[in-house]
């Protein structure tokens, strides 16, 4: 079954960030945008950054040296992933991490994390419906200044399109498709077709599909890839 992206008329995205929401709420927005846009079957959880949400301890010792800021965004998205997993039907399990830094999702199983400022959230589902799931926040109060040459390639460069906005996609088509090659892409390596509130991303011979918006001050995105491994159609 092809990993599909409901369509959606483009939504108007405000230019300034809106006042200060509550983190919970903004939570919710953000499960419920992002939910809203995967198909039926795929399983998503959103929550605040925290130390005190329960997690395996070996999924803890993965970062008992980092400071306590990362920690607790490291905490509250694995419980966000196992919450998720549990929605799916998955018995309890640990999320150790891969040789690219990914976590170990179950077998049979697609998954992403994904924490910015505080907010953690983290969508699965099964292998049957995606081959590669990437999700990513971008704080759009975060500077990307300087960075373009990181990000966009030649062809990108010409163009006009916001650099956060291009970044969060990329990362969510590295977290989508890395795994599928067998190693970390590079941005650059990436070429991005934004279209509207969508977009395809070609790299390795693979085709992934996108969707992005904003919700409160950040750009959410997801990108998928088809469960035959070289294309997503949206």
């Amino acid at each position: 079954m092809d990993a599909r992206i409901p369509p959606e008329p483009p939504a108007e995205i405000p230019a300034e960030i809106p006042a200060e929401i509550p983190a919970d709420l903004l939570c919710q927005q953000i499960q419920h945008t992002l939910q809203s846009w995967l198909p039926a079957g795929f399983q998503t959880c959103c929550a605040s950054a925290s130390l005190d949400l329960p997690i395996p301890d070996a999924e803890k010792s993965l970062v008992s040296r980092a400071v306590l800021s990362r920690q607790a965004e490291f905490i509250a998205g694995r419980w966000c992933a196992h919450q998720a997993l549990k929605r799916l039907g998955q018995i309890p399990c640990t999320l150790l991490t891969g040789r690219l830094g990914q976590p170990l999702w179950p077998e049979g199983v697609q998954g992403s994390i994904t924490h910015e400022s505080g907010i953690c959230l983290a969508a699965v589902a099964p292998d049957q419906l995606c081959a590669g799931l990437g999700i990513d926040l971008f704080d759009v109060r975060r500077s990307v200044v300087g960075l373009s040459g990181l990000i966009l390639n030649a062809r990108e460069q010409e163009e006009t399109h916001p650099l956060g906005w291009m970044f969060s996609a990329k990362e969510a088509v590295v977290k989508a498709v890395s795994a599928t090659v067998g190693r970390y892409l590079e941005f650059t390596e990436i070429q991005l077709r934004p279209a509207e509130q969508t977009f395809q991303a070609h790299v390795q011979g693979i085709t992934a599909a996108g969707r992005w918006g904003r919700v409160g001050p950040f750009v959410l995105t997801v990108a998928l890839l088809s469960a035959d491994s070289t294309r997503s159609n949206l």
